[in-house]
């Protein structure tokens, strides 16, 4: 339901049309505990009931969903070196990296931990300072 946040928790949830108020209002079949409040609503706050599989068919087993297996491939491989930045307290520099594995995100790294770091360093300084002078 759309509309005033504090009738949500409680106007969320199915509720029998008892009539309809021309073409704009909806008139509703409250339960006990909300029995004062109003029981027209504008039609704009009204939504569909959709009933799950579970209401219709009870009997009805889920499957269960599979789980994609990731298998660790050990070292992950680099495509580029984003960014760089200086720590203040130890004068160490970390770079932003990105992987070829889509799954992997991306990482901050010290250079001593990049594999094959003065190959990526030197394409990743080569294009900053390309970018620069442009």
């Amino acid at each position: 339901m759309k509309g005033c946040k504090n009738l949500k928790e409680y106007l969320e949830r199915p509720f029998v049309i008892e009539s309809l108020h021309g073409e704009n209002a909806v008139e509703v079949e409250l339960s006990e505990e909300l029995s004062k409040k109003h029981p027209t609503f504008p039609v704009r706050l009204i939504k569909p009931y959709k009933y799950s599989d579970a209401e219709k068919i009870p009997l009805r087993n889920k499957a269960p969903q599979a789980i994609p297996t990731i298998e660790p491939s050990g070292i992950k491989k680099i495509t580029k070196v984003l960014k760089e930045r200086k720590l203040r307290t130890n004068k160490v520099r970390e770079y932003l990296v990105r992987y070829s594995d889509l799954m992997c995100e991306d990482e901050l790294l010290a250079e001593k931990d990049i594999p094959e770091a003065t190959k990526h360093l030197r394409r990743f300084r080569h294009t900053r300072n390309n970018n620069i002078t442009k």
